[in-house]
């Protein structure tokens, strides 16, 4: 089973009351082959312009790029519900694009469900109506520096918005923007047992993944961990996915839990 991708790693998962943006483990993934890093950039947004310049020159003077940012919106933001506001979200985003790019950030991932879960007594078709029209308008500013956003299905323990890869892909439909795709996520898309079919629903709209084993959201390491292994992987040779995959899992051990993790992702490229 040969399938083109990209591996990295989600570093702010790594050690995050202490590294919240993940930028410690740049050099061991260096080291270790990895292809790139992913990084909060809600964290990054955090950082003066003189901190900035610093982290900026550390990626540079790494052979890996911060390739995407997860953690996309800060907190107190809000996009959907009584409270949203649009241009507050906008004019954030702006400046987190311009950030990340400068990094050589390609994709940023739009969980948060901090900024678009809903109380009970809100529509959810309203808030759909909410997510669609933020994401129309944030579509073009992203494609002016060349990001294109990948909305992430979470879970229902995390958020209560878009639980499910086909919610999500009728999000997507309804954006109908080239730069707004999908992120799909392994480890939530177990905890919801959404039949793995559904990923052949995506298409080209599948544009970066999140990847950590189910049991304790650790480093995968062995086929035999998880029968949807094989068919998930089966399912992006089917598609022809040659984009990224990040690791999105709590470490042990980091240097050699990532080690095996990528020794175990690099088995469906042989």
């Amino acid at each position: 089973m040969v399938i083109n991708m990209r591996f990295g790693c989600c570093g702010s998962m790594v050690r995050p009351a202490g590294d919240p943006i993940g930028i410690e483990c740049l050099e061991t993934l260096e080291t270790l082959g990895y292809d790139y890093i992913e990084l909060s950039i809600r964290d990054i947004m955090k950082l003066s312009d003189a901190e900035f310049s610093g982290l900026r020159q550390r990626i540079s003077s790494s052979a890996l790029r911060c390739e995407a940012c997860n953690n996309f919106m800060a907190a107190g933001l809000r996009v959907t519900g009584p409270g949203a506001d649009h241009e507050a979200a906008l004019a954030y985003a702006g400046r987190t694009f311009a950030r990340a790019a400068e990094i050589g950030a390609e994709v940023i991932v739009f969980g948060s469900p901090w900024a678009r879960d809903i109380e009970l007594d809100f529509s959810r078709e309203r808030a759909h109506a909410q997510m669609v029209d933020v994401l129309q308008r944030m579509g073009p500013l992203a494609a002016q520096y060349g990001i294109t956003i990948a909305v992430e299905h979470v879970n229902r323990v995390d958020g209560n918005l878009y639980t499910s890869v086909s919610e999500t892909l009728t999000l997507l439909r309804d954006v109908a923007h080239p730069n707004i795709r999908l992120l799909l996520d392994f480890f939530h898309l177990s905890i919801e047992k959404e039949p793995l079919s559904c990923m052949l629903d995506a298409g080209d709209a599948l544009r970066h993944i999140h990847f950590a084993r189910l049991y304790q959201r650790r480093f995968p390491q062995d086929m035999r961990e998880d029968i949807n292994y094989e068919p998930f992987f089966a399912n992006l040779k089917k598609l022809g996915y040659a984009h990224r995959l990040s690791i999105e899992a709590a470490p042990r051990n980091f240097r050699e839990d990532a080690k095996k993790a990528l020794g175990f992702l690099k088995t469906f490229q042989e």
